[in-house]
């Protein structure tokens, strides 16, 4: 997904990756999990609602998909990406030791459940 500037039309001021991919642990069932890779907005356009908006058009084309959940990967330290996901309603679900990395999702039901991996192994079980 882009967003282009209304200013000029053409300029791409950010986007948003969104697939699909399957567990790491497949004996935990075989749906493939909707993950946001990439997120990105241009340095002058930041601190306007342009990423909260790509999330959000993910999260609807995750609902769309008919998943209850997203989840992303985001470096612990990325102080901003934290607090913009966190805002977003994300919270932290696994934190890798291998990696600076910490596994994030989202509930995109109301009531649902959320996805958390078990370390170290990152097997899936559902919590309420």
């Amino acid at each position: 997904l882009g967003a282009r500037s209304t200013e000029h039309g053409k300029d791409i001021v950010g986007f948003i990756d969104l697939d699909q991919r399957p567990p790491k642990n497949p004996a935990s069932d075989d749906s493939p999990r909707p993950y946001i890779s990439d997120l990105a907005v241009c340095n002058t356009r930041r601190r306007m609602g342009i990423g909260k908006a790509l999330m959000g058009h993910a999260e609807d084309m995750c609902r769309e998909w008919g998943h209850p959940n997203v989840y992303l990967k985001v470096e612990r330290d990325n102080a901003p990406a934290m607090r913009l996901y966190q805002q977003c309603g994300y919270r932290v679900i696994n934190e890798y030791m291998d990696s600076n990395k910490v596994l994030m999702a989202k509930d995109l039901t109301l009531g649902g459940t959320i996805a958390v991996a078990q370390s170290p192994a990152n097997s899936w079980h559902q919590q309420g």
